[in-house]
């Protein structure tokens, strides 16, 4: 017996094992997953998923995957994933809120599709190392809403004090996000909703570094906009006289107070 366990581990430690996966269903903690199809390869430190395609949050997973073990603490993965008809809550919540507690599964409403390219690190529990999360993603995010947001309801401290943003339903968002050390850096970028028309751009941070920039045009201060879910591109860069706000993280929390520079 002794000697079968040995080559065994041998065999498992310097060869190659090939596997070609088909299963209804994969959970690891929050997140699972159904109707899973992959083609997966390991070797040694290393190993890499090929055409894998499942389901998860209501919608589509596609991706390629790479995967090195750096050390016994550490993994190093290299991802390219497309999503298409994605429920925000439930990939928030599978995904633990990606490792922060400014925004999470509870605040989210809206069907995403996107396209990424990301390395990030993962520790020896399968958790994302969120200061690790490096690349591009695109994404395109339709009938999206912000619920009970905190934040976003600290502005009524300055402006809006007589609307109502509980429950706050936007125009489609679509933009492409730089993501470089857990920091997602957006351009230019406007946000039509039921309750007020902004233009943002700045660094969103899973490390208490977020610093957003908002500009408050003074026509939305006056009146809702008729037609939120239109977006006129000619007011994008020269929207008229506006008040300026900037969301910084503060104690672990986003806080949007006045920009007065």
């Amino acid at each position: 017996m002794g000697d079968a366990a040995n080559s065994i581990d041998n065999a498992i430690e310097n060869g190659n094992l090939f596997i070609n996966l088909k299963t209804q269903k994969l959970s690891l903690h929050n997140f699972t997953v159904n109707n899973v199809t992959a083609i997966a390869v390991f070797t040694n430190d290393d190993w890499e998923i090929k055409q894998a395609s499942l389901q998860h949050a209501d919608g589509n997973f596609n991706l390629t995957a790479k995967v090195h073990q750096v050390n016994d603490e550490l993994h190093q993965a290299n991802m390219q994933v497309n999503l298409q008809h994605i429920n925000v809550k439930k990939l928030f919540y599978g995904f633990d809120n990606f490792g922060q507690t400014s925004i999470t599964s509870n605040n989210l409403k809206g069907i995403m599709d996107s396209k990424a390219d990301i390395s990030v690190g993962m520790n020896s529990a399968g958790k994302l190392i969120s200061n690790t999360i490096n690349g591009k993603l695109f994404f395109s995010l339709k009938n999206a809403a912000l619920i009970n947001f905190q934040s976003l309801k600290n502005i009524q401290q300055y402006v809006f004090k007589n609307r109502d943003l509980n429950n706050v339903e936007f125009a489609e968002l679509k933009d492409t996000f730089d993501i470089r050390n857990g920091d997602i850096y957006i351009h230019r970028m406007p946000i039509q909703s039921s309750a007020l028309t902004m233009y943002i751009e700045g660094t969103y941070s899973f490390e208490d570094r977020t610093d957003i920039s908002i500009q408050v045009p003074l026509s939305t201060l006056k009146n809702k906009p008729e037609d939120y879910k239109k977006i006129d591109s000619s007011k994008i860069e020269k929207p008229g006289a506006s008040i300026y706000l900037r969301a910084k993280d503060k104690g672990g929390q986003v806080k949007i107070g006045l920009d007065v520079f």
